[in-house]
């Protein structure tokens, strides 16, 4: 519960069964301010990086607009759907021993239901001193179903298993039977990788829901060969990001591991296109099991109070 923050009980109610995303009933604390913002202050670690995510559900509390802030950077903006429960998520490092997440009134009273904090590895803002990070999408390439988190996911990243291009074949393996030992902190849970996509000649995913301002992007790619016969050289393909070639002749196998990730960034406005083509002399298309899209945005430094 939020009662440590809230005590007021009378602004925390229930979302009816059939109103609830999940099917069950859901505890909502909904602020009735006139104007402002109500804030959760969380414990963090300095220049440790967390991942925090918001929970707002739909229901009778659709239409509803306000904006949701981490510090004073804002993260994004919740447009309450009458079908789905809404998730914001962000990452960033903790520039000191605490964080407020910030629900701002707009035009009507904000709400929120759930608030998760979570140590994340730091190769996702590695590079970034001066940003936090959008979760813009989290791709698990099994096929639309359940998605995958804790305890599986040790960070509590939730995969959700997405819709894929028809023409794109999927392979799977049994968890037990792969060899994986991937030598960084930076992966998806073994679950999650055994399953990919590969296609003779090519793979693309496109994603038409960015916003139309022009933003930073960062990408990151997940590779697990699940070919168990394959040498490094057999299976070799060339990464684009809207047209621009990113990676040459990328091979999972290069670096004596079976597993590899890549980080692309890019700006982007409105639309991305992420395109793995054939190299030319390799035996094998292109591979992927998993892939992630986040928003660059500049963090802004809280003003400091003068008496």
């Amino acid at each position: 519960t939020d009662y440590s923050w809230f005590s007021d009980k009378r602004s925390c109610r229930q979302i009816s069964r059939n109103e609830s995303n999940n099917g069950s009933n859901e505890n909502v604390r909904l602020f009735g301010i006139d104007e402002g913002k109500r804030c959760y202050n969380l414990p963090t670690i300095k220049n440790e990086v967390y991942l925090i995510r918001g929970i707002f559900p739909f229901g009778e509390l659709s239409n509803s607009s306000f904006y949701v802030t981490i510090g004073v950077t804002q993260l994004g903006s919740v447009i309450s759907s009458k079908f789905q429960d809404l998730g914001i998520e962000g990452v960033f490092r903790a520039t000191k021993n605490y964080i407020d997440f910030c629900l701002v009134k707009e035009k009507v009273n904000p709400y929120i239901s759930q608030l998760e904090l979570r140590p994340v590895p730091e190769e996702y803002i590695h590079g970034l001193p001066t940003s936090v990070l959008k979760l813009i999408s989290r791709n698990n390439l099994k096929g639309e179903g359940d998605y995958i988190r804790t305890p599986v996911d040790k960070s509590d990243r939730i995969w959700k298993g997405t819709s894929n291009p028809s023409y794109a074949l999927p392979l799977s393996s049994n968890a037990s039977a792969i060899n994986f030992d991937p030598k960084t902190n930076m992966t998806p849970p073994l679950q999650v990788l055994q399953t990919a996509l590969t296609h003779p000649e090519k793979l693309e995913f496109i994603h038409n829901d960015l916003e139309t301002e022009g933003y930073e992007y960062r990408v990151f790619l997940y590779f697990l060969e699940l070919n168990s016969s394959l040498k490094a050289g057999q299976r070799v393909f060339d990464i684009h990001v809207n047209s621009e070639a990113k990676e040459e002749r990328f091979d999972i196998l290069a670096e004596g591991s079976n597993y590899r990730y890549t980080v692309l960034n890019f700006s982007a406005t409105g639309s991305l296109n992420v395109t793995l083509i054939k190299a030319s002399g390799s035996e094998n298309g292109p591979l992927l099991n998993a892939y992630e899209i986040l928003q660059v945005r500049p963090w802004i430094e809280e003003t400091k109070q003068t008496d």
